[in-house]
């Protein structure tokens, strides 16, 4: 099977039933909740982008996975979440020393986690919207949950918190957007700012 005969076939099988779909895309939930799950596999991609630089940016990672708690709050807040039952693992552990090597090997395991967990959260998500399936919303829970474990034991790596990396999220945004989003203040952004922010937080 060439690859123009393969795509054909693909199509047979694609969901082309679009009035479904088209309500389905139309609701709310379904948009904030796929802007959700979207946001959290691109800064996934990122963060993975970032570990396999020659050195870790400790503020930019910080950065990186105060933007994964942000798209989490908007999955949290849609499903009516309790975030204390979301973000649960407190920031009083010890933290461990490690040499850059083991350090980039935790790392890289905690991404490993990250990486199941978003895409088992994104499945949910596209079973829900894409074939209309009843959303398991504990699943998508539990998927959280874990998410945010991933995420407090990769920042712990770096004597980071997440309670601080909530925190420079929201003082990067407010700062870009100052009262509320917009496409152009989402494009054009002043990074060297937002880096001071994030370095002093």
């Amino acid at each position: 099977m060439n690859p123009n005969e393969y795509v054909k076939n693909v199509l047979v099988t694609e969901a082309r039933d679009f009035e479904p779909l088209k309500e389905r895309f139309s609701l709310v939930r379904s948009i904030r909740l796929l802007h959700g799950v979207i946001g959290l596999s691109s800064e996934l991609a990122e963060i993975q982008e970032l570990v396999e630089k020659p050195n870790i940016d400790p503020v930019n990672l910080k950065e990186e996975k105060g933007d994964l708690f942000w798209y989490m709050g908007v999955i949290i807040d849609e499903l009516q979440f309790d975030p204390n039952k979301i973000f649960m693992f407190n920031d009083t552990d010890k933290i461990q020393s490690f040499s850059d090597n083991d350090a980039r090997s935790q790392l890289q395991e905690q991404i490993h986690g990250l990486t199941k967990s978003i895409g088992t959260t994104v499945d949910l998500l596209k079973k829900h919207v894409m074939y209309g399936k009843e959303l398991k919303v504990d699943a998508v829970k539990d998927q959280l949950q874990q998410i945010d474990y991933y995420i407090n034991r990769s920042l712990r790596i770096y004597g980071l918190t997440s309670a601080a990396a909530r925190e420079t999220n929201i003082a990067k945004l407010k700062f870009r957007y100052q009262e509320k989003f917009t496409e152009v203040a989402a494009l054009e952004r002043d990074l060297v700012t937002e880096r001071a922010i994030l370095e002093t937080k």
